[in-house]
């Protein structure tokens, strides 16, 4: 399909039927356009290639049901999150890192940034005094650290 006037509406069209769950119906017609007898070989070989990724991954492309849900569907969310979670701790002047070393600041850092910091914790302090005592810790108290470290009145 060369670039005419009716290529864009022609691509739209299939860009909402993607989006809106119907894999099976682009793949049909690409697989017709690569078939036309107007189609070039050059042409062709692309168009069925593309049906052929759309194919095999049919299961993924769940595009509908991924909007539905509020889940992005493009990779600029991802890379926002990765520039934020490691390239911006991981790139600063000097620095270099093994795997394990990396992992051991990441994993930390990914907890305080979904805002789960407490409950990590908490969990952790609960699995420590498992690991000492053999059982689990009685239930605790939360503690408001500013209530007892302010000054008194």
């Amino acid at each position: 399909m060369s670039a005419t006037p009716t290529a864009l509406p022609w691509v739209r069209t299939r860009l909402e039927h993607l989006l809106s769950g119907q894999v099976a119906a682009v793949i049909s017609d690409l697989e017709g356009v690569a078939e036309a007898s107007t189609t070039s070989a050059t042409a062709r070989a692309q168009l069925l290639r593309t049906a052929g990724y759309y194919r095999r991954n049919a299961p993924f492309m769940r595009y509908d049901a991924y909007l539905a849900a509020g889940w992005p569907i493009g990779t600029g969310v991802i890379e926002g999150a990765c520039g934020h979670l490691v390239k911006d701790r991981m790139e600063q002047a000097g620095m270099r890192w093994t795997k394990v070393g990396a992992q051991a600041v990441l994993d930390p850092r990914a907890v305080r940034l979904k805002g789960e910091w407490d409950a990590y914790w908490d969990f952790h302090r609960r699995r420590a005094y498992k690991r000492r005592y053999g059982s689990a810790p009685p239930a605790l108290v939360p503690v408001d650290l500013h209530v007892l470290l302010a000054p008194a009145a």
